[in-house]
Formats: structure tokens, C-alpha cells, sequence
């Protein structure tokens, strides 16, 4: 797996759908299955905090947010909403991984997010 380079190319030409999910160690997995050619990859989200979003959607267009948008998302959660905002951003590394798409808004607050194949 590698880091996550954003945007990611031609992320209009791909479906995305959440693969899979391991609550005991918080992490998503969202395949990614091209439009036009049998390509298939995978984001995966480690440390995952939130997620609101469809579960299948058209469009791989991920940007991290605003620090302050993942930081009113952390304030709202019961096991992070007394923790500091500097601990939550720059110690733990908490991001807002956000995607506009035709089915809504997906959103993850997570650590990292890695490209596998």
C-alpha cells in the first residue's frame, strides 16, 4: 500500500463502494472499479472516526477538508469531544477525507488513507 496522493487521476471515470468495514481496528476499505477498463483499486481509510456518506457512488474525487471541518466532526463524537484540538490534528493526525458525488457528500474522519491494489 502507498500514500494517498490527492486528486487522484481521472477520479470521475471510477465507482466506489464500500468494500468493508473492521470495527476493531477502525478500518474502511472502498473499492474503486473503473468505468472503461477492468482496473480496480482500493482506498483504504485506517483509524476511522466517522463516515456519512451512500454506500455506492459514482466518482473518486477525495480532498482532505478544512481542519476545522474535521474538527467541528470530532467535538461532536463522544470519544473525541474533549480531547484538544491540537492533539486531535497534529498529534493523532485526524483528517477529513471528503467527496462530492451524485448519490451526497461521503465523508470520512480518519488517520490515513492508503491506495492498495
Amino acid at each position: 500500500m502507498k500514500e494517498l496522493e490527492f486528486p487522484i487521476q481521472n477520479a470521475i471515470n471510477y465507482t466506489c463502494y464500500i468494500e468493508s468495514f473492521d470495527i476493531a481496528h477502525a478500518t474502511l476499505r472502498i473499492r474503486l472499479k473503473h468505468m472503461l477498463y477492468p482496473q480496480t483499486m482500493a482506498l483504504v481509510f485506517s483509524w476511522v472516526r466517522y463516515w456519512a456518506g451512500p454506500v455506492n457512488w459514482t466518482g473518486a474525487n477525495f480532498q482532505i477538508a478544512k481542519k476545522e471541518h474535521c474538527l467541528a466532526i470530532l467535538r461532536r463524537l463522544e470519544h473525541t469531544q474533549n480531547m484538544g484540538d491540537d492533539f486531535l490534528i497534529n498529534e493523532l493526525g485526524f483528517r477529513l477525507y471528503e467527496a462530492m458525488t451524485p448519490s451526497g457528500l461521503v465523508q470520512i474522519v480518519a488517520r490515513e488513507a492508503l491506495l492498495d491494489s
